[in-house]
């Protein structure tokens, strides 16, 4: 018999709270190997081996009912945050989402996909030191807004019926726990002590959708409220590719998945090395050889790349 997604048990994964020092590799039971087809910026991903995925498939968010956009989204959340939590890469995880950097022995905590109030689940929140980061990612999807459900006759009151995604997550961390189900301690701890940021995590070729939807939801919030403007996958694999090193293989390793999937940063064109072309075409006194010269300028192989890279923005 086929049990539908609504008849499997909720599976809470454990959070993750390091102390001092660096943790342990995870044992390799956690292994795994996702198979499945999506398609993403500049490749076809087919298959996926990463440890840290383990969340995903705790969450369910790897099976066969789940479309293979949202999968490729979720193995992405997994693999990179899994990874960087399992590395004990607070440093990295605070340059990289803009936090002040926790000092040594502060409280350090990973929830992927906690169900909140709402209902409504975040992809990952954070506790880094003092800072208490709600994130949101996105790799081709837009914001997941609720569709609104209320009777013609009602009034269109969104603070009533939030449907925004970034509203409703908020409202799901700032609400009084007395008025909402009781989250795990240490999350509730976190909720008490720290300060909340929200991030909204996308890919860096349709930043500026992004921004348009953060300052909607930022306009439909409270002042004060802690959401920020967008950040991009693309800034980790720069701060990846600044800091990698040969005793790192891991950071090799998860630059290459960006990679992969394409999400390294776009550095430009370089080697354009047509100065002498490009004055002799500006010249209105040899119209054939300006007419020649700038048939060539465009049918360069760094042209070709650089319409290419903007199609690949376009059709974000």
């Amino acid at each position: 018999m086929t049990r539908s997604v609504n008849d499997r048990p909720h599976v809470s994964a454990p959070s993750y709270r390091h102390e001092s020092g660096v943790s342990p590799p995870p044992p390799p039971a956690l292994r795994c190997r996702i198979s499945f087809t999506g398609h993403c910026g500049r490749c076809t991903l087919k298959s996926v081996e990463s440890t840290p995925v383990i969340h995903a498939l705790l969450h369910h968010k790897l099976d066969e009912e789940t479309n293979g956009p949202h999968r490729l989204e979720d193995t992405l959340t997994a693999t990179v945050f899994g990874t960087l939590v399992w590395m004990d890469a607070w440093d990295l995880l605070s340059e990289w989402l803009d936090v002040p950097t926790p000092e040594q022995g502060a409280a350090t905590a990973c929830w992927f996909w906690p169900r909140l109030a709402g209902p409504v689940e975040p992809d990952v929140i954070l506790r880094i030191g003092a800072s208490l980061v709600v994130i949101e990612a996105k790799l081709k999807s837009k914001r997941s807004d609720r569709a609104r459900q209320r009777n013609a006759e009602d009034a269109d009151d969104e603070a009533e019926d939030p449907t925004d995604q970034l509203v409703r997550q908020h409202i799901g961390i700032t609400t009084p726990m007395q008025a909402r189900q009781r989250y795990p301690d240490d999350l509730e701890e976190a909720i008490r002590d720290c300060a909340l940021i929200q991030l909204y995590l996308v890919n860096g070729m349709r930043l500026r959708h992004a921004e348009r939807e953060v300052i909607q939801s930022q306009n439909r919030l409270p002042a004060g409220h802690g959401l920020r403007s967008p950040i991009t996958w693309q800034a980790l694999s720069a701060i990846l590719t600044a800091r990698s090193a040969p005793n790192f293989r891991w950071k090799h390793d998860l630059l290459d998945y960006l990679r992969m999937i394409g999400l390294d940063t776009f550095n430009g064109i370089s080697g354009l090395h047509l100065s002498a072309k490009s004055a002799q075409a500006k010249s209105w006194r040899v119209p054939r050889q300006r007419r020649q010269n700038i048939a060539e300028i465009a049918a360069s192989p760094q042209i070709r790349q650089l319409r290419h890279w903007r199609r690949l923005e376009t059709a974000q």
